[in-house]
């Protein structure tokens, strides 16, 4: 038992978006009980997470990485923006640091494909992710990513009103309370970038 228990725990810590038992497991006498012991060890071992010190390992890797390519392919210092990252890639880093310096609840961005909510996910952060998406083919997908909300929307147009709509929903969601405070990646892009690389912190009111 106390195997499984690391097994189930390593995975949590690794990161992963599910758990599923075993053929044997699944239809045995106690399937219920398992069920249940396996979430109970899954919300024990999440608890123990902590996220901003996985961020700032994660980061501290990255950049090892980043110095590591650029030493590989010995560039002349104009060259080595070529390696840098992405703007989409350093907005995710910032929204989910954000999330973490101001204690948000929620973060929340607009995407027409997904992509932006994934690598925001990417960087490990500790509250929900709303992902909002006009397309249900993204919805679909993100769907299956844990610690990703998606949110099917009419339209992406309209930036004040789809923000209006979408506080709108996590309220009424419960995702968070008058007071709060959340992050939000926005803009207005067709590629499911984070749009127009706008990064904004909102108290919900």
């Amino acid at each position: 038992m106390l195997a499984q228990v690391n097994d189930i725990t390593s995975n949590i810590f690794d990161g992963i978006d599910s758990l599923m038992l075993s053929v044997e497991t699944a239809k045995g006498d106690f399937y219920k009980e398992s069920v249940k012991s396996v979430k109970y060890i899954i919300e024990e071992a999440e608890r123990r997470i902590d996220f901003p010190k996985r961020y700032m390992e994660q980061q501290i890797l990255l950049a090892d990485a980043f110095q590591a390519r650029i030493k590989l392919k010995q560039l002349e210092p104009q060259q080595k923006t070529e390696y840098a990252w992405s703007i989409d890639e350093c907005m995710a880093s910032c929204a989910v640091k954000a999330s973490f310096d101001v204690n948000a609840k929620l973060i929340v961005v607009l995407t027409t494909d997904g992509h932006a909510a994934f690598r925001i996910l990417s960087h490990s952060p500790k509250c929900t992710i709303v992902a909002a998406t006009a397309s249900l083919e993204a919805a679909n997908k993100l769907t299956l990513r844990k610690g990703i909300y998606p949110l099917l929307v009419g339209s992406m147009h309209g930036h004040s009103r789809l923000l209006e709509y979408v506080i709108e929903q996590v309220l009424k969601a419960k995702f968070v309370n008058i007071g709060d405070t959340i992050v939000l990646a926005s803009g207005n892009s067709s590629q499911g970038n984070i749009f127009n690389h706008l990064l904004k912190i909102i108290t919900i009111e």
